[in-house]
């Protein structure tokens, strides 16, 4: 409703999208649609690296983690720490280059956005 002469704009009347914290929208948006993507991605490299890995010293870690085990045992109390050991430097990486980058990495999307 428009007060005394005040002419209400179009986008005041529109209701406002609800934007989720920039971790949600990660969770929530980006992964499920990169999900297969990054399934596929993975098994393939797994498949490649083990079976052109032809010597013991030039082995990724998943493919020495799966070997890791006997013929019929599976040591899951070896196998889960050694792939969190594996994951964490990745982890921390990434989340040091997301909030160190985050800043520059927004305002080179945006610099051809905005009029001057």
């Amino acid at each position: 409703m428009c007060c005394a002469g005040e002419e209400e704009s179009r986008s005041d009347r529109q209701p406002k999208a609800p934007h989720p914290p920039p971790d949600d929208a990660v969770l929530q948006i980006i992964l499920p649609q990169a999900g297969p993507g990054l399934f596929t991605a993975a098994y393939t490299e797994f498949l490649m690296a083990l079976t052109f890995g032809s010597e013991d010293a030039f082995r990724t870690v998943p493919v020495e983690v799966a070997l890791f085990g006997a013929k019929f045992e599976v040591p899951y109390g070896t196998i889960f720490p050694g792939s969190i050991t594996a994951l964490l430097p990745i982890v921390v990486l990434v989340r040091v280059r997301v909030l160190v980058l985050r800043r520059a990495v927004v305002s080179g999307l945006t610099s051809g956005a905005a009029k001057r």
